[in-house]
């Protein structure tokens, strides 16, 4: 109390020799924070926010948000205890005069190792001091409830789906998932994921026509704190198709498998990748690319930020004494600056050296922030080669929400962000690329079939347009919204793909008392071929699937489901038949 009292003591004096210094000087009625928390460099979300008036003692609480940024509402002028806190951190403040109207706080979140808070922490000098309200929600920070403790350490989920086709009574698809995470002990936590599909489906896209094909997927990361853990993901998927331009009806092999190794501490990151691909891009085209990177991020203020990555990767193409290794070296630094509270720049330049030669890549990304919950972002990149006499480029294998690792000629982008994630937000994002290298666009949303795609191919210029859209309704309903759409023209090439567009979404709601889950997908791609390569084709899906729980002591929920689906060869839809599945299985939490 004696501690207490003395900080109140000292913060009145402090707010009394402000406010009399310059008596000229009138100080605004009210005062707006803005902030950020973090461990090390990394981003705390979901950390409870407390503005604590250290006159009358009234508290104002937020969250932060993905990016460990939080603002408060606009706060009457006085000297108040900015805190913060989060299970398993150890808390932090920091002290606000009135001496200006604007202030940004950088909060630092310590990981409480030992388990325990030390009672002479600052924060706890004025503990006797707060609204009971604002202290039964620390004690729900750092006291879990007596449910929780008496809970098993570890957790398991089990996830079951089938797929029949009415037309032949047999079942055409299965997905069994299996997860699991719990606490080791002594700080050491474990996530583990496994999937494995299984699909017999004449409408999905390989090359023209696939008929069978099946993917294993295995995650595991293993913390031994929030900052420093060790992650492991495998995957392999495997087709069966057949050439549409063969006279012959032979099957055909298509593979792609991945391994990587992550591991992180605090704000470096280092990364072990494999991958291979075998008649992704071309009848016995096969490639093996192996690569080791590191991110280090060297310096971080509140207004300022500057990492710095490396990456050396070696891809040999083809599988035999011919075989020639393609080597590259990338190293790229990334910066980000806040000149002022409305501005937010952000600035990279990417280098790499291979055996074509070198090039440089400069970027840019702005964000202009027009209201509280209303911003733009333009974003921009362009390549400067330096071309040797060296081999040709390898294709690139991506998922359509995961573009931005690839290195396009040159691109520009227009974003519009709406709202916050406590209320609701909405991203709209256009932009314009030029492609110059054969990508491999695979669309993989968590329904499956999994790698319907498109190709890209040097010289094509590619138009996008991606919306997402998230809200939450009250406390009862929420609803995710994701959609993309794009088109890519080609140049006037005989063996050249021709024109190409696509346009995916699913749109995700629960709702809350009844534990019901819809989630809906949808995507159309057509893709027009010239030449040999590859033929026309157009494909049209829809799958709709509903969850509902049974309100059990386990968490058990019932999953029914519908596909439909209609694929082409040819550039008239119509002329296609209507395929349908009727999905079914369960899922099991405990």
């Amino acid at each position: 109390m004696r501690r207490s009292l003395r900080s109140i003591t000292l913060a009145t004096l402090v707010m009394s020799a402000a406010t009399t210094a310059s008596p000229q000087v009138r100080l605004a009625d009210f005062i707006q924070v803005l902030g950020r928390v973090t461990n090390a460099a990394i981003p705390v979300e979901n950390a409870l926010i407390i503005a604590l008036n250290l006159s009358n003692f009234t508290a104002i609480q937020t969250q932060s948000g993905r990016g460990g940024e939080f603002r408060l509402p606009p706060l009457q002028a006085g000297v108040y205890r900015i805190i913060a806190v989060k299970e398993g951190f150890a808390p932090s403040s920091a002290t606000v005069l009135p001496v200006r109207k604007d202030h940004q706080v950088a909060l630092q979140l310590r990981p409480d190792r030992d388990g325990t808070l030390t009672k002479n922490d600052e924060i706890w000098a004025i503990r006797s001091s707060l609204p009971s309200d604002v202290l039964r929600e620390l004690e729900n920070v750092y006291q879990p409830l007596i449910r929780e403790a008496e809970a098993s350490r570890f957790q398991a989920q089990m996830f079951s789906l089938a797929g029949l086709d009415p037309d032949n009574s047999t079942s055409s698809f299965a997905r069994t998932a299996v997860g699991l995470s719990g606490d080791l002990g002594r700080g050491w936590k474990v996530d583990f994921e496994g999937n494995l599909d299984r699909i017999d489906d004449a409408n999905s896209e390989m090359r023209s026509a696939t008929g069978t094909g099946e993917s294993r997927a295995v995650t595991m990361e293993v913390s031994s704190s929030p900052e420093h853990s060790y992650r492991i993901a495998s995957m392999r998927s495997t087709w069966r198709y057949r050439d549409p331009y063969e006279q012959r009806a032979d099957d055909h092999f298509a593979d792609l498998q991945s391994h990587n190794f992550i591991w992180q501490y605090a704000d470096s990151k280092v990364q072990v990748r494999y991958l291979s691909q075998e008649n992704l891009f071309g009848p016995r085209d096969e490639s093996e690319l192996f690569e080791v990177s590191g991110e280090r991020l060297l310096h971080q203020s509140d207004r300022s930020q500057l990492g710095v990555s490396v990456r050396l990767g070696q891809e040999t193409l083809g599988r035999n004494e011919l075989a020639t290794p393609y080597r590259t070296a990338d190293l790229a630094a990334s910066g980000r600056y806040e000149p002022s509270i409305p501005v937010v720049v952000h600035y990279g330049l990417r280098s790499r050296l291979s055996d074509n030669g070198s090039e440089w890549t400069p970027e840019s990304r702005a964000e202009i922030r027009l209201h509280e919950q209303f911003s733009l972002v333009l974003a921009g990149s362009y390549k400067i080669l330096e071309e040797g006499e060296g081999m040709s480029v390898p294709g690139s294998v991506l998922l359509w929400n995961q573009t931005e690792s690839a290195s396009p000629r040159y691109a520009y982008s227009l974003a519009l962000i709406v709202g916050n994630p406590d209320t609701g937000r909405l991203e709209a994002v256009a932009g314009v690329t030029a492609v110059d290298s054969w990508i491999r666009l695979m669309f993989d949303e968590r329904f499956g079939p999994l790698w319907d795609g498109v190709y890209l191919q040097p010289g094509d210029l590619r138009h996008d347009v991606s919306v997402s859209f998230r809200k939450n309704i009250g406390s009862r309903l929420a609803v995710d919204v994701a959609t993309k759409a794009g088109s890519a023209r080609a140049d006037d090439d005989a063996n050249a793909v021709g024109d190409r567009s696509y346009i995916v979404g699913v749109i995700q709601t629960a709702y809350r008392p009844s534990g019901t889950s819809v989630d809906l997908s949808y995507r159309r791609i057509e893709q027009q071929a010239r030449g040999d390569l590859f033929p026309d084709l157009a494909i049209d899906r829809v799958n709709l699937q509903m969850a509902q729980s049974l309100r059990l002591p386990l968490d058990l929920r019932l999953l029914f489901g519908l596909e439909l689906a209609r694929t082409d060869s040819s550039a008239l839809m119509y002329d296609a038949e209507l395929h349908r599945r009727f999905l079914g299985g369960v899922s099991l939490a405990f």
